[in-house]
């Protein structure tokens, strides 16, 4: 949908841009809950300011927040497999937006299939019992 970016040899300077769609998009998310939708959002929250400025936004709403792992063997394999990913970009991000979460729930995706995954999700979702640590913790 966007044009061919500066660093893939094209016009668009996604660095100027990137910053404004995001929190456009960050608060796409309020806009959503608030008009009485129920979601399931994957997101790499790349940086603490993001994690600060979405733990304002959805504090009023009732959070279920998920840490999503696996090994970075598997990480590089699925990055190749896309084809729209800078080689080491995943691997980068893990070096980051795992060093300032606290989740309510961790799972490693390498160990089982997504239907698996997705139940123990669910499984652990509907036995909580206190608000998620998304709201309720600030980032280191």
């Amino acid at each position: 949908m966007l044009p061919k970016r500066i660093n893939d040899g094209g016009s668009f300077d996604w660095s100027h841009h990137r910053p404004k769609f995001f929190k456009a998009f960050h608060y796409c998310i309020e806009s959503v809950l608030k008009a009485g939708n129920n979601i399931i959002l994957e997101h790499i929250i790349e940086n603490k300011r993001w994690h600060s400025l979405l733990q304002e936004i959805l504090t009023p709403y009732d959070m279920f927040f998920v840490g999503v792992h696996c090994p970075v063997a598997t990480l590089r394999k699925r990055e190749e497999t896309r084809g729209d990913r800078s080689s080491g970009e995943a691997e980068f991000h893990l070096k980051h937006v795992h060093s300032y979460a606290e989740y309510d729930f961790e799972i490693d995706t390498s160990m089982n299939t997504n239907e698996i995954n997705a139940q123990l999700v669910l499984d652990e979702w509907v036995k909580r019992e206190e608000s998620s640590f998304f709201t309720t913790k600030t980032a280191p």
